[in-house]
């Protein structure tokens, strides 16, 4: 009878750093890959640790994102930052406006890094607008920082 060669050498070098907890032995990630959609299961701290792609960063912005599958519209999320609540002052409305610019800023690079162009195409959508708010209402731009302008650009 032959041994098995335990031996992690062929393993990526984060694998076999990777701690194996209770949740390792949970019920697998299922991941669909292809046009014949052909189905694979994988431990998903794993794959994690390997792909940012599996991993969301952002809870509220991945469920803002599902919402946007179900619905086709960013804002019927119940988290989406709407600029509609009664502000108190002036600043507080330009205050909320900027919070929402953020928040669809951080939409369309979920978008771009999720392959998903139409999240993209409404997450612009919604930036021109709150853009325009900003713009004609307040007579002030959109972007506060070289981050924010980048994602415009």
């Amino acid at each position: 009878m032959s041994a098995i060669n335990l031996s992690t050498t062929s393993l990526p070098p984060s694998a076999k750093k990777l701690k194996i907890s209770r949740s390792s032995f949970a019920a697998p990630l299922k991941v669909v890959v292809g046009p014949n959609a052909e189905e694979f299961f994988i431990n998903e701290e794993l794959i994690c640790a390997q792909s940012k792609f599996f991993k969301a960063d952002d809870p509220t912005l991945f469920a803002i994102f599902l919402s946007w599958l179900a619905t086709g519209d960013i804002e019927s999320c119940s988290e989406f930052l709407e600029g509609a609540a009664p502000p108190h002052s002036e600043v507080k409305l330009i205050e909320q406006t900027y919070a929402q610019w953020e928040q669809l800023r951080r939409f369309y690079n979920l978008g771009n890094f999720l392959l998903a162009p139409s999240f993209k195409n409404a997450a612009v959508n919604l930036l021109i607008e709150t853009s325009k708010s900003l713009l004609m209402s307040h007579n002030m731009f959109p972007c506060r920082t070289v981050q924010e302008l980048e994602t415009v650009y």
